[in-house]
């Protein structure tokens, strides 16, 4: 008789985060009895960001936090507010952390009205609010770019973007419609938008839902805040 294989089954109650390798490997990243989600990971694969219910204890807070696995170490919570934070991005060579937060988290911690976006440097442990609008602002993406790194981001259906080193916010020069999403990873002078603004059509003129634009900031260019 061919050998019998025995395989065994586990039901996980809480949603966690799981990487596999290239060559097949699947190791879980999250623990605890939170839920955990929207993963994102540096171009080695090896700094990992996602956020999570689980306290460091593993109990469920019921709080969405942001955690960090650095290259060769283990998962550490990053924030501790009293509103969720969530939806990180990390940049590509792994020393910027951008996320979306509710809670104060360069102040007191407590809970806001609305979302901020913020950034986090991996090697000076520096938190930093990027956004302050009064009705609230995600979607967060990041890039190093040149010199700099860019914190893209969407607040009142408009696109912008913050660059760290300059501490230089901008407007994307985009006229009217709603713009739901806007991605920093395209390289240096390239944003992906998803707007209903028709950025081929007349200016000020809209599509009948949102579109995907490659934009070209060297040819259009934003328009810095002061």
């Amino acid at each position: 008789m061919p050998d019998l294989i025995t395989q065994h089954c586990y039901i996980i109650l809480a949603r966690q985060v799981f990487v596999r390798s290239k060559d097949g490997l699947i190791t879980q990243v999250s623990q605890g009895a939170g839920s955990s989600a929207n993963i994102s990971l540096d171009r080695t694969g090896l700094n990992i960001v996602f956020d999570s219910t689980s306290d460091p204890g593993g109990a469920d807070s019921g709080i969405a936090q942001i955690w960090f696995q650095p290259r060769g170490g283990i998962p550490t919570r990053l924030t501790t507010g009293q509103a969720a934070s969530r939806s990180p991005a990390i940049s590509h060579e792994g020393r910027v952390i951008a996320f979306e937060s509710r809670a104060a988290l360069t102040g007191d911690g407590h809970a806001m009205t609305v979302s901020q976006i913020f950034a986090y440097e991996v090697v000076t442990q520096q938190l930093t609010q990027i956004t302050n609008d009064a009705q609230g602002c995600s979607g967060a993406s990041v890039m190093r770019i040149s010199r700099d790194t860019r914190v893209a981001y969407v607040c009142h259906g408009e696109g912008f973007f913050h660059l760290m080193t300059a501490n230089q916010s901008y407007h994307l020069p985009i006229v009217g419609g709603d713009t739901a999403q806007a991605v920093a990873t395209l390289g240096t002078h390239f944003m992906m938008v998803s707007t209903t603004a028709d950025l081929l059509g007349t200016p000020g003129s809209t599509t009948a839902g949102h579109q995907l634009y490659a934009l070209n900031l060297f040819k259009l260019a934003a328009d810095p805040i002061p």
